[in-house]
């Protein structure tokens, strides 16, 4: 992503050598993670495959494996439609990935707009505080500077099995999920909790896929650095 070479063949299992890569070149020997979203898939792999460099390890409103039975079953229509474009048909997913970027560059507030359509009221007014949309926009213009061959990509990492089984995890994983998130559904996150032998897990009743971390920062961060 961003100024990133694109890594052909990759694996979810693969990003805990980049981690351990950037940790090295910064002389920073043990660090706190946390991923949200899509990005618990590459937290989990990082808990997997280097818990003696991690402090602790948080997952908020995370993705869950697309192949487990008891996620299957949840999925909304996008999430859906998101495993099949990726799995099925990349270059539809490249095709719209690269006219939702071209929208960003020619015309933001236009993409903002349809952005922000997909959430609800709540998060809207979240995302819209101290500059939150403008900090949308640029990150997902960074993410998308050289292509959109490596988002397609993950993408489909995501919606196939993960290459890994999160029973093996033997840290402790923090974990947060909104029972109110439509985006990444609250089972997918009880699937986490259940699956990972460790898991102190936290559901909100009310808080959304976005709402929850800007609600609750405070509450993670301090979890993180405790």
């Amino acid at each position: 992503m961003g100024l990133s070479d694109y890594q052909p063949r990759r694996s979810i299992l693969d990003w805990p050598n980049d981690v351990v890569e950037l940790a090295d070149s910064l002389k920073v020997a043990r660090f706190a993670l946390v991923g949200t979203s899509g990005g618990a898939a590459y937290v989990a792999a990082c808990a997997l495959k280097i818990p003696e460099r991690l402090t602790r390890v948080a997952i908020v409103n995370g993705l869950g494996p697309f192949d487990a039975p008891e996620v299957k079953e949840s999925l909304p229509l996008h999430l859906r439609r998101l495993s099949f474009a990726s799995r099925k048909t990349p270059w539809v997913m490249r095709f719209f990935l690269k006219r939702w970027r071209n929208l960003a560059l020619r015309n933001p507030e236009r993409f903002l707009a349809r952005s922000f359509a997909l959430f609800s009221s709540t998060e809207t007014s979240l995302l819209t505080r101290a500059d939150g949309g403008q900090n949308y926009l640029a990150g997902f213009v960074e993410a998308h500077r050289s292509g959109t061959q490596g988002s397609t990509c993950d993408m489909a990492l995501l919606a196939r099995p993960w290459g890994f089984s999160l029973e093996e995890i033997t840290t402790t994983v923090h974990l947060w999920h909104g029972e109110a998130d439509r985006a990444v559904p609250a089972a997918m996150g009880r699937y986490l909790a259940s699956t990972i032998p460790n898991c102190q897990a936290k559901f909100l009743p009310g808080e959304e896929h976005t709402s929850l971390f800007l609600n609750h920062a405070d509450e993670i961060f301090g979890v993180l650095i405790s």
